[in-house]
This record gives C-alpha cells, structure tokens and sequence, in this order.
C-alpha cells in the first residue's frame, strides 16, 4: 500500500533518536503524506526520511493559487460568498484556498486508502526536538513511535490530533491525557495551523465535505468552526510535536509560536458566527 507506514515497511533512519524503530508493536497502518509544491519536494523526502517515515510516506502535490477563479468557486457552491481571510498578514483569499485544497487532496487520497489514520504534513514542517527529546526520555525510540502511541491517549470521539499548533490561546486549554513527564494532549479553544495532523477515518470524511462544500475560511479555520459547533473534535499536543522551519506560506514567513493571542478576540467572534 503506497504511502502507508506499517512494521513492514519502517526504517530507522540516520538518527535512532529520530527515525521510526522496526521493533514497534502494536502500531495501526498509517498513511503518511505531506503537500509539497514542486521546488519543497526535495525537503520533503529528506524530512520522511528524518523521521523515518522514509520510501512509504507520499508527496502530495500542492494547489497552484493562479490556477483557482474565486468566481467560478463560488458559482459551483465550493467557496461562499461571504469567504473571509482570517491570516497574520495581508494575503489573497486564492492563497488561502490553495492551501485548503491542498489538504483537501490529502485527505481524499487518505480516505481512498485502506488505513485507519492518516498523517498529513504541509512542506515546512520541521520536528520540534524539545518536544521529542520528553518523549526519548521515556524510553520511546523516535518520532513515529510517539506518534503511534497518541491513539491510545486520545479523547473518545476525536477527530483529529494536532501535532503543530499554533497562535492558540494555551492559558485557556484543559488537559485531556498526560503522555510523557511535560507533555499532554490538550484541548483548547483556536489550534490554528495545519503544518502535522494525525487524522481518523471519520474526522477525514466531515473535512472532506467541508474543505469542498460552501468554504468560509482557512482550511484551519475552518476545523475550529467545526469544533466551536461540536462537528469537529481536536485534541492537541504540548508541547508541539512539529513547528514550521520559517518556509514562506500564506501567513507569512516565520514559525509561529504555539501560543499567542493574536487578534484572538475578533477572530473567534467571526468564527463563531
């Protein structure tokens, strides 16, 4: 199965304290994936690779936001009308749908698989080692195994754990599952950003509908939309699993910390409506 990591298909990668260990047992087959445009595909390979994720995981092509005619969007019902850009700088509503398309691809290829969860990188996701480093110390082998072990913590009826948040108003979120010494899973009230995501089956059909039906904001606007009006449940990690290595994306070119209040107060209003 492309794209699928499973005990057959695992590699150690160059660095043990990285890479996914060929001992792991009791791991469920999950299809790794990451959107990539044509000049990030070579990242990409050398980050499966980092994290051992290697020959198995699949580059998604990204959305190009010059091919996307907002206007023809909105004839055929795939974006509304009253669309709202919700990013940290100026940018255009095709930037945006381009990356919620994107994943929306991801997604789609996740659900035409046979695995039960699917793994989903955008093209600047970079580990974050402090994070890992809680795990090592617990005697887990790597990246992968950490992930493979969220499962087991995560909440009932979760949708989605988020592996990379960001800008999200931490003082306000509650602790779901303690994972390892400084590290838990969270829920919180605005997990932006989409740079790693562990996805299930369900969770996987209600953003297929919505990342095509009717778009009113940014792909990760849209899962807090969803969430705020219990469509929609994501649990996340702290401290993140991933963060973004500074790759230029529709919000800007920096890593954006994992917790902030940016413009938290009128952006939730307008996600709530």
């Amino acid at each position: 199965r492309q794209g699928s990591v499973s005990l057959d298909t695992i590699s150690n990668g160059d660095d043990s304290n990285i890479g996914f260990p060929v001992d792991l047992k009791g791991c469920p087959p999950i299809k790794v994936m990451s959107i990539a445009m044509p000049d990030a595909q070579e990242y990409v390979r050398e980050f499966f690779t980092e994290i051992g994720a290697g020959e198995s995981a699949e580059v998604v092509p990204g959305v190009n936001r010059s091919s996307l005619n907002i206007d023809d969007l909105v004839k055929r019902g795939t974006v509304s009308r009253d669309y709202q850009p919700l990013g940290i700088v100026t940018h255009t509503p095709q930037a945006e749908l381009a990356t919620t398309f994107a994943h929306a691809r991801a997604i789609r290829r996740f659900l035409d698989s046979d695995e039960e969860y699917g793994l989903i990188f955008e093209e600047d996701a970079a580990v974050n080692q402090q994070s890992l480093d809680m795990f090592i110390s617990d005697g887990y082998k790597g990246v992968m195994q950490a992930v493979c072990s969220l499962v087991k913590y995560a909440p009932e009826g979760w949708s989605e754990i988020n592996l990379g948040r960001c800008n999200d108003k931490c003082e306000d979120q509650s602790i779901q599952a303690h994972l390892v010494a400084g590290a838990t899973l969270v829920r919180s009230p605005l997990p932006l950003c989409s740079a790693a995501y562990l996805i299930n089956r369900n969770g996987a059909r209600i953003l297929d509908y919505h990342f095509n039906h009717q778009v009113r904001f940014a792909g990760d606007s849209t899962r807090v939309v969803l969430q705020l009006q219990s469509k929609y449940n994501i649990t996340s990690v702290t401290p993140r699993l991933f963060k973004q290595r500074g790759r230029c994306g529709v919000n800007g070119c920096a890593n954006s910390p994992e917790c902030t209040n940016w413009g938290l107060e009128s952006n939730s209003a307008r996600l709530a409506t």
